[in-house]
């Protein structure tokens, strides 16, 4: 990651450009795929309050 040009190159030499400042957030291995499908950090602690057998 070079947060001076705002790129990531992954292993698989695959370029991503950064955008916006972004922000940190801490969320449970489980939950990761949400992320990756789109949820932000605080739709999945909506999510994960509203029901705890609630399977996602």
């Amino acid at each position: 990651m070079d947060i001076q040009v705002q790129q990531v190159i992954t292993a698989s030499n695959s370029h991503y450009d950064l955008k916006g400042s972004g922000k940190r957030a801490i969320i449970d291995l489980d939950d990761f795929e949400l992320l990756r499908n789109g949820f932000s950090p605080e739709q999945i602690k909506t999510l994960n309050s509203l029901s705890p057998l609630l399977a996602h």
